[in-house]
C-alpha cells in the first residue's frame, strides 16, 4: 500500500485539518507536526531520513509556507492553506497541487471541499467532534449538514 503523510501545525486548525484527512484517507496516514518557522529544517531532515519518494502523497496543511514553498513544490505534494501571505504566493508553485484560499481556517476549507464525502463516511462520534471543531473555529454550523439546524447538532452533542 502506498504511504501517505500529513504535515501540519500543533494548533486547533492543524489538528482539525489532520482529522479531516485521516477520516478521508484512513488510519494509516502518518502525521508530522511543526511550525511554519521550523518547517524548512524539519521537512528537509525528514526528506533525508525517510526518502520523500517512498510516499505517494504528502499533504501539507494549515502551514504558512510563503517563505519556503520551494521545498514542497513536488509532484506528490498537496498543499492546502488559508494564510494570506501563502495565498499571495500560490503562483510560484509549479509541481505541487495546491488549494490556497484566503478563508478563516484550513479545516473549514477542507470540509467545504470534501463535505459530501465526509458526511457519507463519518459515524455519529466523528460528526460530534467535527461539530465541536467547527464551533471553536467559528464556522457556520449549517455547512456541516445542509438539512440540519444548530438545534439538531446541539441535540446530537448532548444525547449521543
Amino acid at each position: 500500500m502506498a504511504k501517505e503523510v500529513v504535515w501540519t501545525n500543533f494548533g486547533l486548525d492543524g489538528v482539525g485539518s489532520y482529522l479531516v484527512l485521516k477520516w478521508l484517507r484512513g488510519d494509516d496516514i502518518e502525521i508530522h507536526c511543526t511550525t511554519s518557522k521550523r518547517f524548512r529544517d524539519d521537512f528537509i531532515k525528514w526528506q533525508i531520513d525517510s526518502g520523500v519518494t517512498t510516499y505517494s502523497k504528502i499533504f501539507v496543511v494549515a502551514l504558512d509556507l510563503a517563505k519556503c514553498l520551494d521545498v514542497v513544490d513536488l509532484p506528490n505534494c498537496v498543499v492546502v492553506d488559508n494564510h494570506q501571505t501563502h495565498v499571495d504566493r500560490k503562483d510560484l508553485y509549479n509541481n505541487a497541487k495546491t488549494v490556497l484560499v484566503d478563508t478563516s481556517s484550513t479545516t473549514k476549507l477542507l470540509f467545504k471541499i470534501f463535505n459530501e464525502e465526509l458526511i457519507k463516511r463519518l459515524n455519529p462520534h466523528q460528526i460530534k467532534l467535527i461539530a465541536m471543531i467547527m464551533i471553536t473555529l467559528h464556522v457556520p454550523i449549517k455547512s456541516l449538514r445542509p438539512h440540519c439546524s444548530m438545534h439538531c447538532i446541539g441535540h446530537m452533542l448532548v444525547t449521543n
